[in-house]
């Protein structure tokens, strides 16, 4: 909805893991980039709140760099019910066969 459709990227959208199952988040991330190159995709989108600092350290610390930033649609449900906000889109190539 934010980002479009692009056929050389599969995206992760609102990941969250309990700070008790700490490790499985790095554990979706390889799965989500074996899935992503098993279907021919080059990169693996994630997306998060521009003010969750937290999580933007997270995707850096796993490769992942700021490509865009957008302000959420007006009538989107999220922005309706909470008010405006700016969503950060991270990137990471990937490489066919990859999974680590």
């Amino acid at each position: 909805m934010f980002w479009g459709d692009r056929e050389d990227a599969a995206c992760v959208h609102r990941m969250g893991v309990r700070r008790s199952h700490e490790g499985l988040g790095r554990d979706v991330l390889k799965w989500a980039s074996a899935e992503a190159s098993g279907r021919g995709r080059r990169y693996l989108y994630l997306d998060c709140l521009s003010t969750n600092h937290r999580l933007r350290r997270y995707h850096e610390d796993h490769g992942f760099s700021m490509v865009g930033e957008m302000s959420g649609p007006i009538d989107h449900s999220h922005t309706v019910a909470h008010g405006p906000r700016t969503v950060i889109l991270d990137k990471k190539a990937i490489y066919l066969g990859e999974v680590s």
